[in-house]
């Protein structure tokens, strides 16, 4: 991000998460937890999609916070795993 010198930066619904010089530094400092600004990991598809790396996954935070946040939405099918004993399983079977 850049801004002029005499300019004010101002985030709106934003998630600043995971970057390598920090998260809401330098100018905008002060915006985190302001308007709606987050750094929460977004739970991005990754290589599960990699014609758009940068969709969410169905469990992102990113999808409820201020109506949706990322310009891709849900971009793969990430389900999570419960885990099952051996006699449910076999019962299923039965």
């Amino acid at each position: 991000m850049y801004c002029e010198a005499d300019a004010e930066p101002y985030l709106s619904c934003c998630d600043v998460f995971g970057n390598a010089g920090g998260d809401w530094t330098g100018w905008i400092a002060d915006q985190l937890g302001v308007r709606g600004n987050i750094s929460v990991d977004p739970l991005f598809c990754g290589q599960e999609n990699p014609d758009q790396p940068l969709s969410l996954t169905p469990q992102s935070p990113c999808l409820d916070w201020c109506g949706g946040i990322g310009a891709c939405g849900i971009g793969c099918d990430y389900s999570t795993m419960t885990p099952e004993t051996w006699g449910r399983i076999k019962a299923m079977y039965r």
